[in-house]
């Protein structure tokens, strides 16, 4: 069994959680977005170099994806976009609701994170659509109904919960740690793969493709070792890679994104990565909506955080 994502399905991929933003974070209706950057990409190696340079708007989705049954994966999701000083997470996993996170930086730093209570009712609506068991009689179905009654209320809320900082900022420090570690990887590959196919794509443009066989996979592996030896996380992902994985790696000149796509032989687990510099634009929270968990638990009546304190 082998799964297979095309490629410019890949390229794509970070449209979800752009589109999801800026229908939750972006800026106000009859705003519209800054048109996108106008960068002069030849080929990959100024992608890489662009990416290195760490552009003001960045995008990047990492799937990871492990077989449950002939036709089925468990799915582990994340997704981001930046704007500036702000990344907006989207992440998900099989049989939790979905969370999304607006995170305020400065000079790269994690400075707070913000949660806005819009995407909560969101999501909310999401588990009681796909899971309504699990969440029946639970203060996720409790604060959906409040908000179908109350939307003008939460419309614009951004709660701030101290409780869980240190999750998000572990959250944006690994995310930052996989771009980088990412983009040094293929920078590296490219120097001493085999030169890729280069073909014309209609939705993506020009597009330069390096075929991750058995001996490339090896390669990518003696490349990362060294490179993720003194970082938990990136040598946990790259013991990952030992299993031995096999597929693409796409560069889009036209836009500037990267994908790849790799599966182990059997087809049973799968990584998805891209990375790109598509421009958006996230409003910026509203100082004066801005509230505490606890005055937020106290306004809608049920307590949504609880177990993240505990």
């Amino acid at each position: 069994m082998i799964k297979k994502l095309g490629l410019t399905a890949l390229l794509l991929m970070t449209v979800g959680a752009k589109v999801y933003a800026q229908e939750t974070t972006s800026v106000s209706q009859g705003t519209q977005a800054a048109a996108a950057p106008t960068y002069d990409f030849k080929n990959p190696e100024v992608i890489l170099k662009t990416l290195k340079e760490q552009p003001e708007h960045i995008s990047s989705a990492l799937n990871l994806l492990h077989a449950v049954s002939e036709k089925d994966y468990a799915v582990v999701s994340r997704a981001y976009v930046r704007d500036k000083d702000y990344y907006y997470f989207i992440s998900s996993a099989p049989e939790t609701i979905s969370s999304a996170v607006l995170i305020e930086t400065k000079a790269g730093q994690y400075q707070r994170s913000l949660i806005l209570a819009e995407d909560i009712a969101k999501f909310a609506a999401e588990a009681l659509n796909n899971h309504p068991e699990t969440y029946k009689d639970t203060p996720i179905e409790a604060y959906y109904q409040y908000a179908q009654k109350n939307i003008d209320a939460i419309r614009g809320v951004h709660i701030q919960n101290d409780e869980v900082a240190k999750q998000h900022q572990l959250l944006f420090t690994e995310a930052k740690d996989m771009e980088k570690f990412m983009i040094e990887l293929f920078t590296q590959y490219i120097q001493q793969a085999e030169k890729p196919e280069v073909k014309m794509n209609e939705k993506v443009g020009e597009v330069y493709t390096y075929t991750i066989d058995e001996a490339a996979s090896k390669k990518l592996l003696s490349l990362a070792e060294p490179m993720a030896k003194d970082n938990k996380m990136l040598t946990g992902f790259v013991n990952q890679l030992k299993k031995g994985y096999v597929g693409t790696l796409g560069f889009s000149v036209a836009t500037g994104d990267i994908a790849m796509s790799v599966a182990t032989v059997d087809g049973s687990e799968v990584i998805e990565f891209v990375l790109g510099m598509e421009e958006s634009k996230l409003r910026q929270p509203d100082e004066g909506k801005v509230m505490t968990a606890e005055a937020f638990t106290k306004m809608v009546g049920t307590d949504l955080f609880q177990s993240d304190s505990e």
